[in-house]
């Protein structure tokens, strides 16, 4: 679609510079965390998203919670900003045994 500032096109086409990254999104997680905000309920993750202690030093823990939080993050936020009727904050708790995040939408 032309506009007069430039042309829109579809996130999937966006072509990223050799100096630059294009966001990468998770089909599964957009839906999952799609459905579980719309209907006021949390999604206990599983997988990649599971982060436990293991050995790992303090630093490196902290430093990988922040990272797949951050992505989580990323994928709520975008779901929030493309479905009108949803409005909030994406709230992440961590499991203290499982090391699994526990997503869901915090109204505000």
């Amino acid at each position: 679609m032309a506009e007069p500032i430039g042309e829109i096109i579809d996130l999937s086409e966006q072509v990223a510079g050799s100096r630059g990254a294009t966001a990468k999104f998770d089909d599964e997680l957009l839906a999952g965390l799609l459905k579980v905000f719309k209907s006021n309920q949390a999604i206990r993750l599983n997988g990649e998203y599971i982060v436990t202690r293991d050995g790992k030093s303090e630093d490196t823990f902290k430093n990988e919670k922040q990272a797949v939080g951050a992505n989580i993050r990323k994928h709520g936020n975008r779901v929030i900003a493309e479905n009108e009727s949803l409005t909030g904050k994406v709230s992440l708790q961590w499991h203290p045994v499982t090391g699994q995040p526990q997503v869901s939408l915090k109204k505000t």
